[in-house]
């Protein structure tokens, strides 16, 4: 992948990431919060939140439990405020999806018998992607969010950045679902890669998750260059 695959120490990247949207300093519904910006010195506090909500609800669900509709919406919106809710996303995600209709936990359950838990493949990405997709006002960017806290050791995120700083000069010059397997496909090698020498940081070991965080931030070094 142009960019990333002459970088040499990745841990210094790592160590690096920084990133606070504009809904950190606010407490959230589920009642967590307000959290510092996302960084090691803070052990990325919102991004910790959103993972053991994502990995809660894969346990449960692969144990046989039933999702109820307000926890996947509220996994839901406080993915979008993680991401900082660009043109009034979490807004236009309510008017879309209306409390009282069970519309949105069975879309999760789908996304997690189809991908989620378990080590993954290019069908099992394919898959789990394009049912995320069907979430109204979710989109490219927030279904590989949503699958990012699902299952951070599986999936990154891919967002306006790495797609125009990473992705397009590689070739994907659109956001479809094949460029997002390719992405996760990529990235899952290189947290492989990774892991054999290193850790993310001390206690912290290689994830999809943290390969892409090193993504981003080489991909606003990227566009800033540009500029």
């Amino acid at each position: 992948m142009i960019h990333l695959d002459n970088l040499v120490d990745w841990t210094a990247e790592f160590k690096g990431y920084a990133w606070k949207g504009r809904f950190h300093g606010v407490v959230l519904a589920s009642g967590a919060g307000p959290f510092d910006a996302d960084s090691l010195a803070k052990k990325w506090p919102f991004i910790t939140h959103l993972e053991s909500r994502g990995r809660a609800i894969v346990g449960d669900l692969r144990a046989g439990e039933v999702l109820d509709e307000a926890t996947a919406r509220l996994f839901i919106e406080e993915t979008i405020m993680w991401g900082g809710s660009q043109h009034d996303l979490l807004g236009s995600f309510r008017r879309a999806n209306p409390v009282g209709q069970a519309l949105l936990a069975p879309v999760v359950t789908r996304v997690v018998e189809a991908c989620c838990g378990r080590p993954s493949t290019e069908h099992s990405v394919r898959a789990g992607f394009k049912v995320a997709r069907e979430i109204p006002y979710v989109g490219y960017t927030y279904a590989s969010k949503l699958l990012r806290f699902l299952d951070p050791d599986e999936f990154p995120a891919v967002d306006r950045r790495i797609h125009e700083a990473l992705l397009k000069p590689s070739g994907f010059l659109t956001a479809t679902n094949t460029s997002y397997v390719a992405w996760q496909r990529y990235v899952v090698a290189k947290r492989d890669e990774l892991r054999a020498h290193s850790e993310a940081a001390p206690g912290f070991p290689w994830t999809a998750a943290r390969v892409e965080m090193v993504a981003f931030q080489i991909a606003t070094d990227v566009l800033v260059k540009r500029r």
